[in-house]
């Protein structure tokens, strides 16, 4: 993802109060912070267009799913150590990777730790790991984190051609 892309997304986002959208998650020594599923937004669209030619990059049969979540972690916030399987699987399409991307690095805490190791990843690189993979986001102890995630769909149709 390109940075004016990221500024992009970050513009949108802080033009207006999207609170409507959120669903707020807040489960005791589990996880606590906002999703805001930007999927079924037209102010997001562009978005998934960006995705998906980041995710053709690593694989020509890779598709986005369906879902598109920005996740606000402001302090305090955290997600604890979990992994995001079981993968999604249909006649036509198996979730294989999980994915996102950092918005922001104006923030302390909030690391992201996969398989026990952090992360280090410069805004707007595209992370994929597998769905089984456990992982989590540290407390943010200053500013508010800003990433994407979404699933990454193995396309398993067969052409006719």
């Amino acid at each position: 993802m390109e940075s004016s892309d990221v500024i992009k997304i970050l513009e949108i986002f802080n033009s207006r109060d999207w609170s409507e959208y959120y669903d707020y998650q807040n489960f005791q020594n589990r996880k606590k912070h906002i999703w805001f599923k930007i999927n079924k937004l037209q102010e997001f669209d562009f978005v998934r267009d960006i995705i998906t030619k980041d995710i053709k990059k690593i694989n020509k049969i890779f598709e986005l799913s369906e879902f598109i979540t920005f996740l606000i972690y402001e302090k305090g916030d955290f997600f604890g150590k979990h992994s995001d399987k079981p993968a999604h699987i249909t006649p036509t399409t198996n979730t294989v990777l999980s994915g996102g991307y950092i918005l922001n690095d104006n923030f302390e805490g909030g690391e992201f730790i996969i398989d026990k190791k952090k992360l280090k990843s410069e805004i707007g690189e595209i992370i994929t790991f597998g769905r089984n993979v456990i992982h989590e986001v540290k407390t943010v102890t200053k500013g508010t984190r800003y990433s994407l995630h979404f699933s990454i769909n193995k396309n398993t149709s067969k052409s006719l051609i």
